[in-house]
C-alpha cells in the first residue's frame, strides 16, 4: 500500500512523522496551516481535552497532544485511516493520551456530551 507522510510542527514530538495511507480522500490540513492554527493556541492547548472529528491523517489531535493537550478522541469514519492513527499513536508512544472512534463526526456531534471537550478540531474534507 502507498503511504504518504506529514511532519509534525512543534512540541514534544516536534519533527517526527505522521504516516498515512496515500488517498485523493484524504488531504491532511497543511505544515503552515497546522502552523498558524497551534501558534494561536499555543498558551491555551495545555491540559485540554480535545477531539478531533474528521481525523483523516489524525495530524491536528497529535499536534495538540505535541504541545500539551491531555487527551484527544480521535473520530474517522474511515476504517483504514483509522488504523493508521492508532499505528501512529503507539508509535510515537502517546496512545495512552487517545482514543480512536469509527464513526462519521456529524452523527458523534449529534450524540456526545459535548461538555466533555475543551477544544473540537473540525477539518472535513473537501472534493
Amino acid at each position: 500500500m502507498k503511504t504518504s507522510k506529514i511532519r509534525i510542527i512543534g512540541g514534544f514530538l516536534k519533527g517526527s512523522y505522521i504516516s498515512f495511507p496515500a488517498s485523493s480522500k484524504l488531504r491532511p490540513t497543511s505544515n503552515k496551516l497546522r502552523e498558524v492554527l497551534f501558534n494561536w493556541l499555543n498558551f491555551e492547548i495545555a491540559d485540554l481535552k480535545c477531539a478531533d472529528c474528521f481525523s483523516g491523517s489524525g495530524a491536528l489531535g497529535i499536534e495538540a497532544i505535541s504541545r500539551g493537550a491531555e487527551s484527544v478522541l480521535f473520530i474517522e469514519k474511515t476504517p483504514k485511516f483509522a488504523s493508521s492513527i492508532e499505528t501512529n499513536l503507539k508509535r510515537l508512544k502517546i496512545y495512552e493520551k487517545s482514543n480512536v472512534k469509527i464513526r462519521n463526526a456529524f452523527e458523534w456531534l449529534k450524540e456526545e456530551n459535548l461538555e466533555n471537550f475543551d477544544l473540537i478540531f473540525f477539518d472535513p474534507p473537501f472534493f
